[in-house]
């Protein structure tokens, strides 16, 4: 058995897959597989993969019919023979050393459940916590979010049948790991910063337009609170519903994407049944400028929200 399964879903990757795989293989650790799941691609993906496979044992290369980056992800956890499953997407890649550098911080923490890297730390540091006394903070600082930068426990996944939601491709990865969290006890926070994201993939589903975006994130969302009643801790209640409410910023943002193809007046209807639909939610103890953030979706008018969340939009797409 491998002490770690790095786990990569991979689509029309041909441009990054190289990259990727070799800053694994360039590693000083090696005891590790690598699985790199062809989610149906039309380019060289698979041939690029075969070729590095020819001559690296430790990299495993799996086809499928195309079905989205959690059927692709959740192939990967199948196939996974490491104690320890790791996450990358393809267009991303790890700085040199790093897999010796998570193996001594893994060393310091033996046998944990989850080990979180790429940690703010401001807001955290880079110690040992139990599960409950930081989940209301990893959600509301988004570290829940991504699946990367984390090391899971291939034992608790297998155990508890835990994968990746495939009925939606936004939100999955928070919800994939709110689900796993549950049957951590214990959690290793570390500053340490090993994984590196392309931001110039244009194929990037962060960057396209999704006319469903909002349900889907209300969806993910209310998976998240079902999940997490059983802790009964109003901390995290007011976590989701920040993160709900960002949500909502975010799909009003949208709005003014260019291949948004709703009149002024849909638009004006669409944030109206947003705000009537949330207009309940309470928020408390989160800092002042999250709290502006709530007070501009509870109080400005639907037409003013529209006008600054247009200006916003626009200026992330000029950066």
């Amino acid at each position: 058995m491998y002490n770690l399964s790095i786990i990569i879903p991979a689509y029309n990757a041909e441009k990054y897959i190289e990259k990727c795989i070799n800053s694994i293989l360039k590693q000083k650790y090696y005891d590790y597989e690598i699985l790199v799941i062809d989610d149906g691609s039309k380019d060289n993906t698979y041939k690029i993969c075969e070729e590095i496979a020819k001559n690296n044992a430790c990299v495993k290369i799996f086809h499928k019919e195309n079905g989205g980056v959690s059927s692709a992800r959740n192939m990967g956890i199948q196939n996974a023979n490491g104690k320890y499953i790791m996450f990358m997407d393809s267009d991303d890649w790890i700085l040199e050393n790093s897999l010796n550098k998570i193996n001594q911080v893994m060393n310091l923490n033996v046998d944990k459940d989850m080990y979180i890297f790429r940690i703010v730390e401001n807001l955290f540091e880079s110690n040992t916590y139990k599960v409950k006394d930081v989940i209301a903070k990893l959600i509301y600082t988004e570290l829940i979010n991504s699946p990367c930068s984390k090391i899971y426990s291939n034992k608790i996944i297998k155990d508890n049948n835990i994968l990746f939601d495939t009925n939606t491709e936004i939100g999955e990865d928070k919800l994939f790991n709110i689900t796993y969290i549950q049957y951590v006890k214990e959690v290793v926070l570390n500053s340490y910063n090993y994984y590196c994201y392309n931001q110039d993939n244009s194929n990037s589903l962060t960057k396209k337009y999704k006319k469903d975006k909002y349900n889907k994130l209300m969806y993910v969302n209310d998976k998240a609170k079902e999940i997490t009643r059983k802790y009964n801790q109003e901390d995290i209640m007011y976590a989701l519903n920040y993160i709900r409410y960002k949500n909502i910023f975010s799909c009003i943002m949208d709005l003014s994407h260019k291949d948004c193809t709703y009149t002024y007046k849909e638009k004006l209807d669409i944030i109206k049944k947003m705000k009537k639909e949330n207009r309940d939610l309470k928020v408390k103890g989160l800092g002042i400028k999250k709290s502006i953030l709530v007070s501009l979706l509870k109080i400005i008018p639907s037409s003013i929200l529209l006008i600054i969340c247009s200006f916003v939009h626009k200026r992330k797409v000029r950066r």
